[in-house]
């Protein structure tokens, strides 16, 4: 188990090869946003480039700490982390928007594109959720001993 785990920097950084194709095969589309009463148009892969970053910077800080002889992320706060941060983006990429539905249609499938857009949230806070127990996995990690 303490293998699979020592391989969780090379996940991160093994799923930012699939973003970039991701944003090849879609590079023409964009993505909504609606905040309250604000909304965003933006490219997809302006969404995709800080998530690339944050992937990154994620794998980084497992792999020092993971390989450093002073401290050790908690296992099973790592196993929660990675799990919820790759379902919640499975849901943010393959799941059908809103703005799927044929706008004629809206009235009668408007039920669906609720559900739509409160999945596009819960999964925004689950990833936010995961970066929390990221940063209390570390913190916990430099104050925990570890056994030689």
């Amino acid at each position: 188990m303490y293998n699979l785990l020592k391989k969780t920097p090379y996940i991160f950084w093994g799923a930012i090869p699939f973003l970039i194709f991701y944003v090849f095969i879609n590079s023409d589309k964009l993505i909504d946003i609606n905040i309250k009463d604000t909304y965003f148009v933006m490219s997809i892969y302006m969404l995709i480039v800080p998530l690339i970053l944050l992937l990154f910077s994620t794998g980084l800080a497992y792999y020092l700490a993971y390989y450093s002889e002073n401290f050790e992320p908690v296992s099973s706060l790592t196993i929660i982390h990675v799990l919820i941060t790759f379902s919640c983006l499975a849901i943010l990429f393959f799941a059908p928007r809103g703005a799927d539905i044929e706008p004629s249609k809206m009235i009668e499938n408007l039920e669906n594109y609720r559900l739509y857009e409160d999945l596009f949230e819960y999964s925004v806070t689950g990833l936010i959720i995961a970066q929390v127990i990221f940063i209390i996995n570390l913190v916990l990690s430099l104050f925990r001993r570890v056994e030689s």
